[in-house]
């Protein structure tokens, strides 16, 4: 990795049932959220390779080593699956934009995994924006973003005494043009973390003959298409 020019790291949790899409486990149960969580992680690994296609690097940033060990024996082996052991997200958005920084990545996009429809094309973007941007944010239709990317370690957008999901896309913003840095918005897209982003992901899906091919799949085989 060191020396590449672009890298897409994903922040992601191991599948584990119990502790995967824990908000959807009152829908779905334990077993289903995981394994729904499974397959939107790989959709998304295929979706970034289609947009970098073959010019830049995926990794995959996770919370704990024995996160690390699920996520090894699930994603391609070409992708590297490093565990932050900071605690919190944004711990770990703190580290994933250093540590590939720090390894000679000139433009570092990070991820969410539970976006698994978002279009190519928005990654693509994000990359082009970074050409005269110092930060860009790809916002999620509940206040948060499925996206932030930057050329540099930007530590003070990482670090909150009190953070509101519901509007830290726009804090984030605030915060980096506070800070003098020039901040690309991309279009709104979704992550999948609630029962309403279930149904979101499930109606998309029934209206649209491609895309998320293993959640589509999983979904189908639920009963859920």
């Amino acid at each position: 990795m060191i020396g590449t020019q672009r890298v897409v790291a994903i922040m992601a949790k191991g599948p584990i049932a119990g502790r995967a899409k824990t908000r959807l486990i009152p829908l779905l149960g334990p077993e289903q959220a995981a394994g729904l969580y499974r397959q939107m992680l790989l959709d998304t690994v295929d979706l970034v390779a289609e947009a970098l296609d073959g010019r830049g690097a995926i990794s995959i940033v996770c919370p704990t080593t024995a996160d690390q060990v699920v996520l090894q024996q699930l994603v391609p082996a070409w992708a590297q699956v490093i565990a932050h052991e900071r605690g919190d997200l944004m711990a770990g958005l703190n580290f994933g934009l250093a540590y590939h920084t720090g390894h000679g990545c000139d433009q570092v996009i990070l991820l969410d995994g539970d976006s698994p429809t978002l279009p190519a094309d928005y990654l693509r973007a994000a990359f082009d924006a970074l050409a005269e941007a110092q930060v860009v944010l790809g916002p999620t239709l509940d206040g948060g973003y499925y996206l932030i990317g930057a050329c540099q370690p930007q530590p003070a957008l990482f670090s909150w005494e009190r953070l509101d999901g519901a509007t830290v896309c726009r804090q984030t913003q605030a915060r980096a043009e506070a800070g003098g840095a020039r901040v690309a918005l991309l279009s709104p897209w979704y992550d999948v973390d609630t029962a309403e982003d279930f149904d979101r992901l499930v109606d998309e899906l029934g209206a649209r003959a491609d895309g998320a091919p293993r959640t589509r799949r999983f979904l189908r085989q639920g009963g859920h298409l």
